[in-house]
């Protein structure tokens, strides 16, 4: 279904989408606004989903460069996101990519592979003794 947010503002790299919890976790940035996200919440709760608005840390860009989805039940993120507490009562567990490779967070689930660019071995490896295909 497509539906378009006519008041506010909504920016894909701040929206992250838990299917198996129903739930779509929504960083205010400068990119995405309140009332956007309060239309996005009015939008997807007619499909059973919800919506949680967390603050982006203001040196992001936005959400998602410190955050992805490794699986369904699993976000690969940034210790500083991950201290902010926004991802409690999202019913995910949080790796943590190891110091130095904060890039590596904002990764992409492909089917059973997770994209993450060169230079970041020891988060890489983190996800290899998981059980993840990088």
């Amino acid at each position: 279904f497509l539906k378009k947010i006519a008041n506010g503002f909504i920016e894909g790299g701040d929206v992250l989408v838990v299917a198996a919890t129903r739930t779509i976790l929504v960083g205010i940035s400068a990119r995405t606004d309140a009332v956007g996200v309060a239309e996005l919440r009015a939008i997807v709760s007619k499909v059973g989903y919800a919506v949680e608005q967390i603050q982006t840390p203001p040196d992001l860009l936005h959400f998602k460069t410190d955050c992805g989805l490794v699986d369904e039940g699993v976000v690969l993120a940034t210790s500083r996101l991950a201290a902010s507490g926004c991802f409690d009562g999202a019913g995910l567990r949080v790796v943590e990519v190891k110091d130095g490779e904060d890039a590596c967070a904002n990764c992409v689930r492909f089917n059973d592979v997770v994209l993450i660019p060169r230079g970041f071995p020891r988060t890489v490896r983190k996800l290899k003794q998981l059980g993840y295909n990088i």
